[in-house]
């Protein structure tokens, strides 16, 4: 197995770094572990040596090119697996945006809606007409989440290996809010 991530030529120094923080992260981290770390400029100069075995950090796009290079096609993502739901701290459903936006009910309640399929839309609370510009277009009709808003504080990416946590990691918000390590623990606990 080998790790496969994107890089760049780091301007300022010369250097080759990961294309974000987060594949500079995954380079460390794979390091750490003693996988072979093979960075790339673009998904084209590796995509016949990559195998079934091996691991791609990129974007979704190029991800989703790899998947597909093995026949699987759209693999799902679930958001809100049905064991974490106790711990999302609200209520949340499916239904379509054509069906939000012809219903202003729906779309004044101040409802989050994101899509189900990945990045068709950033996710958003929806609370007037406005609110809906760039959700859809009038010939498409696809499949969203809905939940009530809630107002996030902070928020943390946790990395899990081998259902392990073995670092949490600030990821936007007010930094004088903590999380709560016991319902971390609970959830890794779950599977």
């Amino acid at each position: 197995m080998k790790a496969y991530i994107k890089v760049k030529k780091d301007y300022n120094s010369g250097l080759v770094v990961g294309h974000s923080q987060n594949m500079q992260k995954a380079i460390s981290g794979f390091n750490e572990l003693a996988c072979e770390v093979v960075p790339y400029f673009s998904l084209d100069d590796v995509y016949n040596q990559i195998t079934k075995e091996d691991i791609v950090v990129d974007y979704i796009q190029q991800c989703e090119n790899v998947f597909a290079k093995f026949n699987v096609l759209n693999p799902h993502v679930d958001d809100y697996p049905e064991c974490l739901r106790k711990f999302l701290g609200r209520k949340i459903w499916r239904d379509t945006i054509n069906a939000i936006s012809t219903d202003e009910g729906k779309w004044s309640a101040g409802w989050f809606v994101k899509p189900v399929e990945s990045k068709k839309f950033t996710g958003k609370v929806i609370s007037s007409i406005k609110d809906l510009i760039g959700c859809g277009a009038y010939n498409e009709d696809f499949e969203v989440l809905c939940s009530e808003p809630i107002e996030f504080m902070r928020e943390w990416r946790c990395f899990v290996y081998y259902d392990q946590i073995i670092d949490v990691r600030p990821y936007k918000g007010d930094w004088h809010y903590n999380y709560d390590a016991e319902v971390l623990d609970e959830n890794t606990n779950i599977y």
